[in-house]
């Protein structure tokens, strides 16, 4: 009988409710825009936690909304570095709160 209780249980899953959080915006550096790019990223990664495989997963998609200027060429050597294993960032939170001291 509680096989039979297990099977009917309704999943949870976030494709099938629909929920997607809203893309963070581009980070430029604009101080005033640097708490609100880290809180969407924040609340994207969390509505979506089954996009992504690992911390890097994370960590790439939050860089791959930083565009123009400094912050473009921060990215990408740090998304060079994520990738060849060697960055000081180990996990989402780290970069975050990395981005909120540097910009």
């Amino acid at each position: 009988m509680y096989v039979m209780h297990m099977i009917n249980m309704p999943t949870r899953s976030h494709s099938s409710r629909g929920d997607r959080a809203a893309e963070p915006e581009s980070f430029d550096r604009s101080r005033d825009k640097a708490e609100q790019f880290v809180q969407s990223v924040l609340i994207a990664v969390t509505m979506q936690l089954d996009m992504f495989a690992d911390e890097r997963m994370k960590i790439l998609y939050a860089l791959s909304f930083m565009h123009g200027g400094i912050v473009q060429v921060w990215a990408k050597n740090e998304t060079t570095m994520i990738l060849s294993h060697s960055s000081t960032f180990s996990t989402l939170a780290e970069l975050l709160a990395g981005i909120k001291r540097t910009f």
